[in-house]
């Protein structure tokens, strides 16, 4: 049997391999027993602004949310931040945290009544007679109002509704002429002269045909229109908010309901209108002022062929139901 024998320079190499993998598995075991040397953060001052406070606190936390953490100040999910939570911490750095909640607030707001002006011929010209006292309304505000840090910064209107409508105040002006009397001689023979009076002028009555029914004034030369409660006239559709709800709170309805300008008929009233009846004013409109009506109907086809009509005359009766 052949024995091999290595040539001299191979067992060097393989000692001087030997040598280096025994050097490196000691460096290993020296280092795996080796504890690391801590990292040290220094403290810093920070100062955080909330709830209307300012808190100068020291911290060595590396974020704005271990700043948050470590003196347990909470958040909302609405509440913002600033600089972020995710930003680092500097020496005497300043963190704001806003305060944001929402919260619906009711208010009560007073509606001022009107004052309404007509002449009275059964009054001498120059007095004036109140026929109807003026008491404000109520109106209900519903509101949505959004906090920051405690001061409102936005409101958004829920709903409007009206707790009690005024009552409009209504003065009869006079316009009957004042009947002076006057005095004259009147010669008579052989006898003494004595002043004789004069008769006084007698006033006519102007009769009403069309309804029999004392009123308060007459409107002559009104405009009448005819609307609905729907988009066409009022931009509302069935099943909005304040469908077929009228200015004054009430519900409209067909044979009853007028809008009017609450400064020639008082709200609440009833009128006479010639060829179309008894109406109550219970409602107003942009384009209502002056002597002009609109009629509710319940149909808007009955509304457009209502068409207009022009010097109607109206008699303003008063607020009780003369039906």
């Amino acid at each position: 049997m052949n024995r091999v024998f290595l040539p001299k320079w191979m067992w060097l190499t393989f000692g001087l391999l030997f040598v280096c993998i025994s050097i490196l598995v000691l460096m290993v075991l020296i280092t795996s027993n080796t504890t690391p040397e801590p990292v040290v953060r220094l403290s810093k001052n920070v100062v955080i602004i909330v709830d209307n406070h300012n808190y100068t606190l020291s911290t060595n936390a590396h974020t704005v949310k271990e700043v948050l953490d470590e003196y347990h100040i909470g958040l909302s999910s609405a509440d913002r931040v600033v600089p972020g939570t995710g930003n680092l911490i500097e020496d005497q750095m300043k963190i704001q945290i806003i305060r944001y909640f929402a919260k619906t607030t009711e208010e009560y707001q007073r509606i001022p009544f009107k004052t309404v002006y007509y002449n009275d011929p059964n009054i001498e010209i120059g007095k004036q007679s109140t026929v109807q006292e003026g008491m404000p309304g109520q109106i209900k505000i519903v509101k949505s109002v959004t906090v920051e840090n405690g001061t409102n910064v936005q409101e958004k209107m829920l709903s409007k509704q009206i707790v009690s409508n005024y009552r409009t105040k209504v003065i009869a002006i006079g316009s009957k002429p004042k009947v002076q009397e006057r005095k004259y001689l009147v010669y008579q023979p052989q006898q003494s002269i004595e002043p004789v009076a004069a008769e006084k002028p007698q006033l006519t009555v102007k009769k009403v045909a069309d309804f029999n029914h004392t009123f308060q004034y007459e409107i002559d030369s009104t405009t009448l229109t005819a609307y609905t409660a729907g988009v066409e006239s009022t931009g509302k559709s069935l099943g909005d908010e304040g469908y077929g709800v009228t200015a004054s709170g009430a519900i409209v309805k067909e044979g009853q309901t007028i809008a009017v300008d609450p400064t020639i008929i008082p709200m609440g009233w009833w009128v006479y209108i010639t060829g179309i009846g008894y109406r109550k004013a219970e409602d107003t409109g942009s384009a209502i002022k002056g002597n002009k009506i609109d009629v509710y109907v319940e149909d808007l086809n009955v509304a457009r062929s209502f068409g207009k009509k022009e010097n109607v005359a109206v008699y303003v009766i008063g607020p009780n139901d003369p039906r």
